[in-house]
Formats: structure tokens, C-alpha cells, sequence
């Protein structure tokens, strides 16, 4: 717990600095910087107590899933394997794709999950870029945790990605909103 403290202290500290750093006093941005508070919040809120007990967000989402229905194990008809390849080098001990899952998962559906994810928060937010990025970083970096260990470090990428696409998809609509005015 002393260790998420630190994290979360050090986080909000980083936050409000590159906030700081990037503002550029208009309202949009700080009605953006409001949504993206209260994006991190309600993420925050959805994975504290799973953090709290110290079996990391991957387990205890697949646990909620697999108690749903007992008939069968969740399977997730999203994950892109190659054969014969191991990606575990990326992903922590506690990274859980689904039960009896090789390691042979190029994209899974976390990574999915994070690639949609940030398009969004980068099409609801795109003078944010930077502020998400260190988001995205962070996170993975509080995932490394011997206590939580459940890390992709390809979702860093997804991010990445996910934002970007976001943020081009915006400016392609605000170029197409204000060409028709």
C-alpha cells in the first residue's frame, strides 16, 4: 500500500506539472483537463479495490467474467496468436490472457481495450496528448509492482497509437466542421 501511495502521490504531482506546462489558458483545454480528471478518476475507482487486495486488475477482471457464467471459461475470440512465438517477455507474472492461454498472444483483448480506449480519450481530448501519454506510461509503470505484476509493456504502443488516431480523427472533423461554416 505504502508503495501505491507514492505512486499516486507522485503521479498527481507529474500531472499538475505537465498540466501546468501545457496549458495554453484557453476553455477547451480546461474543459478537456476537467475530463480527463474525471476519466483517471472513475479508472482509478473501477480499479482500486482489485489493487488493494493485491491480486492485480487482469486476475480479478477475469474472475468477475468466469463467475458470471460457471458452464464454461471465459474465452476471448480477440486475441491474435502466431504459433510458436513467446511474447510473455513483455508481460508481467500475473498478466492473464485467459486460463490454459499460450504464450504465444501477439494482440489481446487488453490490448484492444487500450488501443479504443485512448482513441477515444484522444478524440474527447486532444490538446491532452502529452497528459495521456504519461498516463498510459505511468500505469504500465505501476503494473510492474511485485505486488500487482500484471504489465503489458506493448500497451504503452497501444496507447500511443489508440491517442493518435484519436486526435487525427478530431482534426478531421474540426477541419470538416469549420469547412462547412
Amino acid at each position: 500500500m505504502k508503495k501505491f501511495l507514492l505512486w499516486a502521490i507522485t503521479f498527481v504531482i507529474i500531472y499538475v506539472i505537465i498540466a501546468i506546462r501545457i496549458n495554453d489558458h484557453s476553455i477547451e483545454f480546461r474543459n478537456q483537463l476537467c475530463i480527463s480528471v474525471i476519466i483517471i478518476m472513475i479508472y482509478a475507482i473501477c480499479v482500486f479495490p482489485t489493487i488493494e487486495s493485491g491480486i492485480g486488475t487482469h486476475i480479478a477482471i477475469y474472475k468477475s467474467l468466469k463467475k458470471k457464467d460457471t458452464t464454461k471459461s471465459f474465452t476471448s475470440p480477440i486475441n491474435i496468436r502466431i504459433k510458436g512465438c513467446d511474447f510473455s517477455f513483455l508481460r508481467g507474472g500475473k498478466y492473464l490472457l485467459e486460463e490454459g492461454l499460450d504464450k504465444d498472444v501477439l494482440v489481446s483483448m487488453w490490448n484492444l481495450i487500450h488501443f479504443f480506449g485512448w482513441m477515444i480519450a484522444g478524440y474527447i481530448c486532444p490538446k491532452l496528448f502529452l497528459i495521456f501519454l504519461f498516463v498510459g506510461i505511468w500505469w504500465e509503470f505501476f503494473e510492474t509492482f511485485k505486488d500487482v505484476d500484471c504489465h503489458d509493456y506493448s500497451d504503452v504502443l497501444y496507447n500511443i497509437v489508440g491517442l493518435t488516431i484519436g486526435i487525427k480523427l478530431r482534426d478531421m472533423y474540426d477541419n470538416r466542421k469549420s469547412t462547412r461554416l
